[in-house]
């Protein structure tokens, strides 16, 4: 089966918005955005289990009671906590409905906070989907009408002090509705049923997957892979430069175009950049046969990534003569790569350089992009790994020793096939 993992359901409504918890990623929003005293409004809290065993998830929700200049504000909400069940690999809307009541002012920004404990029932669960982006469903439970109104929602993962926040709007104006009804409900959008029938769409989709996959060349997808590149790891906290995002690019770029012709454990179907293509090509064909750079360094971006990381290593072993471990340990490390990346746990120099950018250095002559000149490239990396020996004041000292003899070896090579400087 291609499908190894769950989908990232709740990605695909927030665009990868969310809270990272031990066992479940969380979103909130408030629908609508903006609503009259007396007219309801819901706070939605999107809960999505990372795990293959149920688990109880508690809510506590706290709407302001004063505002900034001390005004009491006054919001009606029946339930304020609510422990639910979450099935093992479930996805699911939590829906709290509330009303604002005079005295409370027109304004814009009032918080919602919201606290999310988890529990799983069983201590020797196991992970069912990577935290942070994964692949998209190609199943859901609802319709697609219903997808467009909760993408509609400004969703948000923002986390302050161990609680998620939103904001939202009084507007002026008065509903009289009488005394309305208000409803705490939850819904499930995705459950570990729908897995099943995602694998059989899925394995449909293989045979067209392949055939867009050979599409994914170097010269095709590189400008896209390097731009993503700096934009990621910026983000993370760790600007690039440019000779550095340059050779990350080149060891993204080899799982597209290479890797699965030259390294004997890594073939198509086992590549997780293949995995989301395939998905992505059973939930959004016209998306799938978009631009093939925009898919890599978008929607398959951080799939790539993973890849680049497992099949990296062993590149490097073989470069450096150095054990870095089992498979089982590249996959880990791999995903403590790409949670960096994405910013979901802390940012470390090492994981641009070991495996990426020294693998890149092994394939410099194997992946060449259009009109590059091979000297120049290694000049950039040069001039990085000064910077980086600079700041880093005797920091990551094995990484650039190791590093040198690999950019040693860069050179003799160009020496040897007698590559031109100019």
């Amino acid at each position: 089966m291609i499908a190894r993992e769950y989908p990232d359901v709740l990605g695909t409504i927030t665009g990868g918005k969310r809270c990272e918890l031990n066992t479940v990623q969380a979103a909130v929003g408030v629908y609508p955005e903006g609503s009259a005293i007396g007219q309801p409004f819901e706070v939605l809290i999107l809960l999505q289990s990372l795990i293959d065993r149920p688990q109880d998830v508690d809510v506590e929700v706290r709407l302001p009671s004063k505002d900034g200049a001390g005004n009491r504000l006054s919001f009606v909400m029946p339930k304020r906590q609510v422990r639910l069940r979450l099935e093992a690999g479930e996805v699911g809307l939590l829906h709290l409905q509330a009303l604002a009541q005079p005295p409370t002012p027109p304004a814009k920004g009032y918080p919602v906070i919201i606290r999310l404990a988890a529990q799983a029932a069983d201590a020797k669960h196991q992970p069912v989907r990577p935290k942070g982006t994964g692949r998209p469903p190609s199943a859901l439970s609802i319709s697609p009408f219903r997808l467009d109104v909760l993408r509609d929602v400004a969703f948000t993962g923002d986390v302050k002090a161990g609680e998620l926040r939103c904001r939202f709007s009084i507007v002026p104006g008065q509903v009289n509705l009488g005394t309305p009804r208000l409803d705490t409900r939850y819904e499930a959008l995705w459950t570990a049923q729908d897995f099943k029938l995602e694998q059989g769409r899925i394995e449909a989709s293989m045979a067209r997957a392949e055939e867009i996959s050979y599409e994914f060349t170097t010269l095709n997808i590189f400008a896209d892979l390097e731009e993503a590149t700096a934009e990621h790891f910026a983000a993370a906290g760790l600007p690039l430069h440019p000779g550095e995002a340059l050779f990350i690019a080149k060891a993204i770029a080899y799982v597209f175009d290479d890797a699965c012709q030259y390294e004997k454990d890594f073939d198509l179907s086992d590549a997780r950049w293949f995995q989301w293509l395939s998905s992505l090509l059973v939930q959004d064909e016209d998306k799938a046969l978009e631009d093939r750079g925009k898919l890599a360094g978008g929607e398959l971006y951080f799939g790539a990534l993973y890849d680049a990381v497992r099949v990296c290593l062993p590149i490097v072993e073989s470069a450096t003569r150095r054990d870095y471990g089992t498979p089982e340990e590249h996959r880990a490390y791999a995903e403590k790569v790409v949670q960096a990346v994405q910013g979901n746990q802390p940012m470390d120099l090492s994981y641009a350089y070991l495996p990426l950018i020294m693998a890149g250095l092994t394939l410099n002559m194997r992946i060449k992009t259009r009109y590059e000149k091979l000297w120049d490239s290694l000049g950039m990396l040069e001039e990085a790994v000064r910077g980086r020996r600079r700041l880093a004041a005797g920091k990551n000292n094995a990484i650039f020793e190791t590093l040198d003899r690999q950019l040693e070896r860069a050179r003799e090579l160009l020496v040897r096939e007698r590559v031109p400087r100019d």
